[in-house]
């Protein structure tokens, strides 16, 4: 039954397996969404390739909880920066980031989101999203938050949770996988 539940809470948390009812619902209660944001670039011979986004994923894990809010399917697709040659990296400019990334947030807030904050752990995404964040702003009157998974937060999970940042990104990562 515990498992039931918890398998519930969890999908009450991902947009991707909430109802278009249950969405409205989040909406209509000025709900909060949760965007990770990543890139898709080589970590290394120790890490994978998508660790920007499972970091992003697994802070909105915890923020998700802890400020009642929906997770958005992640973006995993950014400007890579120093990365880009490297193989497996996908590597697109930062004027097609700043393009994508400012039309999903502009589509989240037309929708009737007002409160869009943006997860991201990769370095060069947070110029990126200053230009978004920035032409929202001038444009559109708009102004959706940018969270960094920086030693602040790290500390602050390890507070409230007990344990180093790495094996909780490590476990909520594995969960959502």
């Amino acid at each position: 039954m515990a498992d039931t539940a918890d398998a519930l809470a969890m999908r009450k948390i991902h947009a991707d397996t909430m109802t278009s009812a249950e969405m409205a619902e989040h909406r209509r209660n000025g709900g909060i969404l949760l965007l990770p944001v990543g890139c898709f670039e080589m970590h290394g011979y120790q890490a994978g390739m998508s660790t920007d986004s499972l970091t992003a994923q697994a802070a909105c894990q915890v923020f998700a909880r802890e400020w009642d809010a929906v997770i958005l399917p992640p973006v995993h697709y950014t400007y890579p920066g120093a990365s880009g040659p490297w193989p497996g990296t996908v590597a697109i400019s930062p004027r097609e980031t700043i393009d994508y990334l400012l039309a999903v947030c502009r589509a989240v807030m037309r929708n009737g989101f007002k409160k869009l904050v943006v997860v991201s752990s990769h370095g060069p995404n947070s110029s990126v999203l200053q230009m978004v964040f920035r032409t929202m702003l001038d444009e559109d009157g708009e102004l959706p938050i940018h969270v960094g998974t920086t030693g602040d937060f790290y500390e602050w999970v390890e507070e409230h949770y007990g344990y180093n940042y790495r094996e909780l990104a490590k476990y909520l990562a594995a969960l959502y996988i």
